[in-house]
């Protein structure tokens, strides 16, 4: 047997032993990686969406909540000194009982309005919103009546003390015990407490009667009389007027003429009074709007005298607007809508200034002041006998 060379044994399969092959993703496997791959991105961009707009209506329900407790906050602190620095003490001389139409010029412009004595005013605005003017004196030394002792002249007299009165301070003058009161507002000009028990000039006065200044007639002074008015001007409660003291004499212009923001995304303020059956009663049986009989220019002493309350709503919107609406009318029924109502949800607010406002989140915050200084007054008298 003959050896034959290695290069020349014949060549046989059996003998490789690696196939020289690729291997890869086929044309349908990667279409359903495709496929699996943008079904993942779907349910991850639905999940982030969901948690945006969860996000987006949890904002914004914080920023009205805090929006609305600060407005609600504000307007209650300043109707909680309605009335105050009135002389209230002495029950059949109360400043009640002075004509509605007694005015004050309170911030020595005559670019302004003189306001009167009356502690707490609304201008309804049906559906829109409503105003609330308050009125308040800024003395810290009670705004008690003193007795006239001496009339020196027309503008200066003495009292029995001008320990409650200071330069620029608002006076009111009561005459004492009479059933048809006169009463006269000025202001303090000079005091001088060296002279008999002290002895107090007054000029700017108004009077509803043809005797001002008349021994054992009364003077209180009030500080500064001050008239701050709620309004809701560009989705905004705004607010004019109030000092902490009185204005100085020269002063002009005067701030009260003028509006400050106190805080946005506030679209509407209701307000109602509480009244009693009669003045001498401190329960209230009825809220009414200030319309008729209630409205600023309809008021009379004996129902301005029957207000012992006041209740308040605003209305705070999200600062964030949806993309779909989101609110409606409290008269409407559209499944699926938040209803935006006052009182007992049963009132509607018009909102419709705004386009849009239907794609806007809504909190209502109501709430019920009593007049304390009206009712700390006790008993108001028509004469000599309760009414």
């Amino acid at each position: 047997m003959s050896l034959l060379p290695t290069s020349a044994m014949p060549i046989n399969e059996n003998n490789i032993n690696m196939k020289n092959t690729q291997h890869g993703f086929s044309l349908i496997e990667l279409m359903l990686g495709l496929v699996i791959g943008l079904i993942a991105t779907l349910v991850i961009t639905n999940v982030f969406s969901k948690f945006e707009q969860q996000k987006r209506v949890t904002t914004g329900g914080a920023d009205a909540q805090t929006n609305g407790a600060i407005a609600l906050y504000t307007i209650r602190r300043e109707i909680e000194n309605a009335g105050y620095g009135l002389p209230l003490f002495d029950r059949e001389n109360t400043p009640y009982n002075c004509p509605i139409n007694l005015t004050f010029n309170h911030d020595n412009s005559g670019a302004t309005a003189e306001i009167g004595l009356s502690p707490l005013v609304i201008t309804d605005g049906g559906a829109n919103s409503d105003s609330v003017i308050v009125r308040s004196g800024s003395t810290m030394k009670s705004g008690a009546n003193v007795k006239i002792t001496k009339v020196i002249n027309p503008t200066t007299v003495e009292v029995e003390t001008a320990l409650g009165c200071t330069v620029n301070d608002a006076v009111l003058i009561l005459q004492d015990r009479t059933t048809a009161p006169r009463c006269a507002m000025g202001r303090v000009t000079a005091v001088n407490p060296n002279i008999g028990t002290g002895q107090v000039t007054i000029t700017d006065i108004s009077t509803t009667s043809t005797a001002s200044l008349q021994t054992e007639y009364l003077l209180s002074c009030l500080g500064g009389w001050n008239q701050t008015n709620f309004i809701i001007a560009g989705n905004q409660l705004m607010r004019s007027g109030g000092f902490a003291a009185a204005p100085a004499l020269n002063a002009s212009p005067t701030a009260s003429a003028l509006m400050f923001p106190v805080v946005s995304d506030i679209v509407n303020i209701q307000a109602q009074y509480g009244i009693s059956p009669i003045q001498g009663s401190n329960t209230v049986t009825e809220w009414v709007d200030a319309t008729g009989l209630w409205a600023p220019a309809a008021l009379t002493v004996g129902n301005r005298n029957r207000i012992k309350a006041v209740r308040v709503a605003v209305v705070a919107r999200s600062s964030l607007q949806e993309r779909v609406a989101v609110s409606q009318n409290c008269d409407s029924a559209v499944n699926g809508l938040a209803k935006v109502c006052v009182w007992n949800d049963a009132v509607n607010v018009n909102l419709s200034a705004d386009a849009n406002w239907q794609n806007y989140r809504y909190k209502v915050y109501e709430t019920v002041m009593q007049l304390r200084n009206v009712l700390w007054n006790k008993v108001p008298l028509c004469g000599d006998t309760p009414c």
